[in-house]
């Protein structure tokens, strides 16, 4: 649980916890009752959640999902590798994983196409 004696909506090992989503801080935009923006089908509180650096909260399984299913159909776009609320690149510890060789392959892609119109 958090030090506010609420339950803990972040993830199992996390080196910085999940504020509290009861907004016992008074600092979230997003709390508890908020549905997540990727599945809207539960509330931040009914599962384990992440904290992306520009500040919005996610389902961890939602946002892991979006990353590993990448883009839909032929077309490569990158656009998955953003936050879906405020569209800055997708940082959290909990993703760097998934994140880092999806980074290389995009600067690689951007280098080609650099190159390709010069």
């Amino acid at each position: 649980s958090a030090s506010c004696g609420h339950y803990c909506g972040g993830n199992n090992g996390e080196r910085t916890c999940l504020p509290c989503l009861r907004n016992c801080g008074g600092d979230l935009r997003q709390d508890a009752d908020d549905m997540c923006v990727i599945c809207f089908t539960e509330s931040l509180g009914c599962a384990p959640c992440v904290q992306l650096t520009c500040g919005h909260i996610l389902h961890t399984e939602c946002i892991s999902t979006v990353v590993r299913n990448r883009w839909l159909g032929p077309r490569i776009s990158f656009s998955f590798m953003h936050c879906p609320i405020c569209k800055v690149v997708l940082s959290h510890p909990a993703l760097q994983n998934m994140l880092e060789p999806l980074l290389a392959l995009k600067e690689y892609v951007e280098r080609k196409s650099v190159m390709r119109m010069k």
